[in-house]
Formats: structure tokens, sequence, C-alpha cells
């Protein structure tokens, strides 16, 4: 995958993200304008880096920035996956 797309995702991660937004894969490929298959490999490598997390609910997954990953902890006894 590309260095320089990556690289726009973590720009758009630090700068641009709305604080309080939550993205799905579909949304972030309508925004880069780029295949669903490569969000998933940026929005995962991102989660693992430490700039977003990942709530798996009900078959759905949806990104937020890190800083939310605490609130969404408590939710865990309610089939919610929290990365």
């Amino acid at each position: 995958m590309s260095k320089e797309t990556h690289q726009t995702f973590i720009k758009y991660v630090e700068n641009d993200w709305p604080s309080d937004t939550v993205h799905t894969l579909r949304t972030l490929a309508d925004l880069f304008h780029i295949p669903l298959r490569n969000v998933r490999y940026h929005a995962i490598k991102l989660v693992d880096e430490g700039y977003l997390c990942q709530i798996k609910f009900d078959g759905n997954t949806y990104y937020l920035l890190k800083r939310h990953y605490a609130e969404f902890l408590k939710f865990r006894p309610y089939g919610v996956q929290v990365k």
C-alpha cells in the first residue's frame, strides 16, 4: 500500500477528524475516494499505531479517535468489541 496514502490518513486523523465523529469504512472510502480494501488496510494500521480505536457491535465496525477508547470499555458486557 502507498506510503503517501497512509500519510494522508494520518494527517486527516491528526488535523481534520472531528473529535466526536464516528466513521465506517464506507464513509472513509467515500471521503478519500479509494477502494474499501485499501481503506480497511489503512484503518486497521491506524488502530495498531494508536491513532484510532475500533468498535465492533452487531456486525458493524466503527472507527473513532483513540481518546474515546476508554469510554466504550464499559459496553463490553453487552457484546461490544473494543480494540
